[in-house]
């Protein structure tokens, strides 16, 4: 699988309306968190210290000029358009199309989510970098074009590839999903086993490892690999709460593993899946064994500029994720206490 890089990042343009409809005001920031009382008011804590963490970061690496789109926030963040693909590997060849996506490190990607189209691209990307598990945030009728490869159980055929996403199902042959709540948001989690046929071969796994086990992936078309793919759908232009980002964060570490990947999802390019990915590096940062007593707050911004530089100038410039973040390390600091007495 190769992976390009594009210099050039890019900038919405400002839509205009027709002249019988008026301007429509263009929102500074981000919509406030949805959650608990306890989680607004944390959130609402933070407020005041992000505005001095966002100074700091725009002082280390100055964010590109911003104009407004119609219905989004003029403060959100938007990535590097094209600035890393993931390119149909030698495997697929032409059968293959490139998806948008950017690695923010080597655990953590963040890309649109893929259609139909993106099958054997996305087949392979799971096969060749590890990927074991998929957070897709994606609204419903929200910038998709069209559902998810990974919700198909129906092979992907073209020329001489075939893709297929598998998973257990009923007597009736819907498929078998554990519901699972994350601070008040429902989601849904689906065992996927990953297929992919490319000139009559069957394509094995870069990494190594035990076969899976599950008796729905035996027999003779079975999956050589199988991902975990968690839907939870959130409005986009809103900001994730403090609680849903150590949630999410949590449930990732828990299904990549160490060594595995995370591919975080949505339907605007992986615009806001974005914000989710930062907060995994910095819970990977406060939780690793090597840095014992991180300050959350070095975490935060050390966090926020590697993104800036990786993903685009343009991320992270409202004080509204700033203060989500901040408050994701609180309640991830304060659990380490509790766990530590």
């Amino acid at each position: 699988m190769q992976i390009s890089s594009i210099a050039n990042a890019f900038h919405w343009a400002t839509h205009k309306l027709k002249s019988s409809k008026p301007e429509p005001i263009p929102r500074d920031a981000p919509l406030p968190p949805v959650g608990t009382q306890a989680d607004q008011r944390l959130w609402a804590s933070q407020l005041k210290q992000a505005q001095t963490v966002l100074k700091d970061i725009d002082d280390a690496l100055p964010p590109a000029p911003l104009t407004a789109m119609k219905g989004t926030a003029s403060g959100a963040g938007r990535l590097r358009d094209g600035s890393t693909r993931l390119r149909p590997s030698a495997v697929v060849g032409a059968a293959g199309a490139p998806i948008q996506a950017n690695w923010l490190t080597p655990q953590s990607l963040v890309m649109e989510m893929p259609g139909n189209k993106h099958s054997a691209t996305w087949a392979a990307a799971c096969l060749e970098h590890n990927i074991k598990a998929a957070i897709d945030i994606s609204a419903p009728g929200w910038g998709a074009e069209q559902q998810s490869c990974m919700k198909s159980l129906a092979p992907w055929s073209k020329a001489s590839t075939t893709a297929q996403f598998t998973c257990r199902t009923t007597d009736h042959y819907f498929p078998v999903e554990r519901a699972i709540n994350n601070a008040s948001f429902p989601a849904v989690e689906r065992s996927v086993g990953v297929r992919l046929v490319a000139n009559d071969q069957l394509v094995q796994p870069r990494v190594p490892g035990t076969p899976p086990s599950e008796a729905w992936n035996n027999g003779p078309q079975h999956a050589p690999m199988v991902t975990t793919w968690l839907r939870m759908p959130m409005e986009p232009g809103r900001t994730l709460s403090p609680s849903v980002l150590l949630e999410l964060c949590d449930h990732a570490e828990r299904l990549a593993g160490p060594d595995g990947v995370c591919a975080f999802q949505c339907g605007d390019k992986g615009q806001q899946a974005a914000l989710i990915a930062v907060a995994r590096d910095i819970h990977r940062s406060l939780g690793h064994q090597s840095r014992p007593g991180s300050d959350p707050l070095d975490a935060v911004t050390e966090a926020c500029v590697r993104a800036r530089a990786t993903l685009g100038p343009d991320l992270l410039r409202s004080r509204e994720e700033i203060a989500s973040l901040l408050g994701m390390a609180q309640l991830l600091t304060e659990r380490q206490h509790r766990q530590a007495r």
